[in-house]
């Protein structure tokens, strides 16, 4: 309503009837529209329970949106990828005490980030073009500047990259000490495949040479088959392994078997530790957007999928041209309905289908 008039002026915006529920203390702080300035009379649903809502995506974010791990995932990967293996990692940290171990930990991120942007192409070119993502997503609302814009996709951006490297590096740890511990890639440690072949020509006897014509018959593809399956469920070995072939030859001395199966292993493990963070990390951040930069009410509210709110209005001009507004508003509405056993009656000549089931909200 125009407080600054003396005829009533109104700006109505409604917007109760979509599939998801659209946030309204976006509006809180609106004043003005085309040089006419305005206060505001009420809100559905109010302002604060708006924000209340907006809270929920820092645990529901991930669980309404789980398809965005993936994505997250792989970009994870991606991020990290020019850093494997990071070798010797566990000697760059000071294990004389625990506040010794902590006071090494920015030196061992200086060092990878030193890596990757001098000797990496991958991850550099991936997190060039994530960024630019970053800063484009943020969008062009008319109260941010550019600067604020670029500053803020940055700091989404360092956020994750951040996060990435902080999961390079505890899976890069975990290697490394289960290697000095040798518990995995010990030298004559009998791997998956070993141990097989062991236990076969301990306990199943081929005097007839079956394996050997199996391996004519099928071109050598059944050892070979066999052997890489029991190397796709031996993956912490196989990692271990192959992470200490490159760390004392180099990578020149792995076939290209070798080396496909070695990132696929790591980014297995990777994407299982990074998906829970990375959808944590965008949830906080459409959080803090729609909540205190207000930025990204659209795609914020559409990541909750709520579908309460529901409102209408109903607009009435009497004989006097005074103007009136009603509006119908449900805080719940029913997710399960049911066939309508009701008949037709004087004050309800057409009833409807279909009727909240019991125990919905609305349930006659």
């Amino acid at each position: 309503r125009n407080p600054g008039r003396s005829f009533p002026e109104h700006l109505v915006v409604c917007g109760g009837g979509g599939a998801f529920l659209h946030p309204t203390h976006c509006f809180q702080e609106f004043k003005a529209w085309l040089g006419t300035r305005y206060a505001c009379d009420s809100a559905f649903p109010s302002f604060q329970t708006s924000r209340m809502i907006g809270a929920c995506l820092l645990p529901l974010f991930r669980e309404w949106n789980w398809r965005f791990d993936v994505i997250g995932g792989g970009v994870y990967f991606l991020l990290a990828v020019s850093a494997f293996p990071m070798c010797g990692v566990l000697d760059q940290f000071d294990t004389s005490s625990p506040l010794a171990a902590l006071r090494s930990v920015p030196i061992v991120y200086a060092s990878v980030v030193v890596r990757i942007f001098s000797e990496a192409y991958t991850s550099l070119v991936v997190m060039i073009v994530v960024a630019n993502i970053m800063v484009a997503f943020v969008g062009t609302p008319a109260a941010l500047s550019p600067g604020a814009r670029v500053l803020i996709g940055s700091l989404h951006m360092c956020a994750h990259w951040l996060a990435a490297l902080s999961l390079l590096l505890l899976l890069e740890l975990g290697l490394d000490l289960c290697t000095y511990h040798k518990v995995l890639g010990a030298p004559g440690k009998a791997g998956l495949w070993e141990t097989y072949l062991a236990t076969q020509e301990s306990n199943f006897a081929d005097p007839n040479g079956i394996s050997r014509r199996l391996e004519a018959w099928t071109c050598g593809a059944y050892p070979a088959v066999l052997q890489y399956l029991f190397k796709v469920f031996d993956m912490p070995e196989l990692m271990a392994v192959t992470r200490s072939t490159i760390c004392q030859d180099g990578w020149g001395t792995l076939s290209r078997s070798a080396t496909v199966l070695y990132y696929i292993s790591n980014l297995l493990y990777f994407w299982v530790l990074c998906t829970p963070v990375v959808s944590w990390i965008f949830g906080c951040y459409l959080y803090i957007c729609v909540n205190w930069l207000h930025v990204h009410f659209d795609e914020a509210f559409s990541a909750l999928r709520i579908p309460h709110y529901k409102s209408f209005l109903r607009l009435h001009i009497d004989e006097k041209g005074a103007l009136e507004i009603f509006a119908i508003g449900l805080r719940k509405i029913p997710r399960r309905w049911e066939a309508n056993t009701a008949k037709s009656s004087s004050h309800n000549p057409n009833p409807s289908r279909w009727v909240p089931a019991a125990g919905q909200p609305g349930a006659p």
